[in-house]
């Protein structure tokens, strides 16, 4: 087996500070090649760091959006629960105004505050107004309505003092469940 001698290569001192070894041998390719990468190592690293946290915070966005998104969700199914109930109280209180015929005796036995005046609150939506003696369980108790004849002559209706009149009550319905309270009104014409 013979042995080939290997090229003579140059060395850098101190009077040639860059001499570099001779055109084909290896260990040239592989200095140049370490020399121009040295300033690069560290720098996938870093930008894989770098996008590695834009998708954690994209992540974390998104994970924050459909938080916040299923609370809305459930916000609005409890109002419309709310809304339904209180329609439903709301238009109790029309039925029962709508079957009775003498609405005199009704007045005086279930509803004595029939005029804002008589409320304890001229704001039909306060709390006040809305107490058991002022009001009925529709549903259930969480879900009452209560009616206010306007005491106005209604749109519609005759001045004649002979014939009936057209009178105007407003009705309202109230469902206050799940943390959530909804009170609607509604407008009923009846003549008698």
């Amino acid at each position: 087996m013979s042995v080939k001698p290997r090229p003579r290569t140059l060395r850098a001192n101190a009077l040639c500070p860059l001499a570099t070894p001779s055109f084909g041998h290896p260990k040239r390719d592989r200095t140049r090649f370490n020399r121009s990468a040295g300033w690069e190592t560290g720098s996938v690293l870093i930008i894989a760091l770098l996008v590695l946290m834009l998708l954690a915070l994209l992540g974390v966005s998104a994970g924050t959006t459909a938080s916040i998104e299923i609370r809305v969700a459930g916000n609005e199914r409890v109002y419309r629960q709310n809304l339904y109930r209180a329609e439903g109280a709301a238009m109790a209180g029309a039925q029962l105004l709508q079957n009775n015929q003498n609405i005199v005796a009704l007045r005086e036995s279930a509803f004595p505050h029939m005029s804002y005046a008589q409320l304890p609150d001229p704001d039909p939506f306060s709390d006040a107004n809305w107490v058991p003696p002022l009001s009925a369980a529709a549903i259930d108790d969480r879900s009452r309505y209560t009616m206010v004849h306007t005491e106005r002559l209604a749109r519609g209706g005759s001045l004649d003092m002979e014939g009936s009149r057209l009178h105007q009550f407003d009705i309202y319905g109230r469902s206050d469940r799940n943390r959530g309270t909804v009170i609607i009104q509604v407008g009923w014409w009846k003549r008698y």
